[in-house]
C-alpha cells in the first residue's frame, strides 16, 4: 500500500528476487591449445558479458553468457591475433 498526500492505493503484487552474488575471484589467464582462457566466479542463471579493451578507455562486449557453472569459463578464439587485450566480466541486470 502505497500514502501520498492522505490518499491511499493497492497495487498488484510485485515479485522482488534477491540474489547473492558468487565472491569475486578469476583465474590467471592462460594460453591452452593456441587460445586465450581464464576462469571467473559466476552464479549459475544470471548473465555475464566479458568485455576486451585495447587500452582501457574503449571496451567491447566478446561475449555474453549465462553462467550454468561457478567458476564460469572463458575462452577468446581471436585474442592470440592481438596484442595488449585487457578483459572485464560485467554482470548484466537480471530479472
Amino acid at each position: 500500500m502505497a500514502i501520498a498526500a492522505g490518499v491511499s492505493a493497492t497495487s498488484q503484487v510485485v515479485s522482488i528476487r534477491v540474489v547473492a552474488p558468487a565472491p569475486l575471484s578469476n583465474s590467471v589467464p592462460a594460453i591452452a591449445g593456441g587460445h586465450f582462457t581464464f576462469d571467473y566466479a559466476a552464479t549459475p542463471g544470471l548473465t555475464y558479458v566479458i568485455k576486451s579493451s585495447p587500452d582501457y578507455l574503449t571496451w567491447s562486449p566478446v561475449a555474453t553468457n549465462v553462467a550454468t557453472a561457478n567458476p564460469a569459463v572463458f575462452t577468446d578464439n581471436s585474442a592470440l591475433r592481438s596484442t595488449n587485450l585487457f578483459y572485464e566480466v560485467v554482470l548484466e541486470p537480471n530479472p
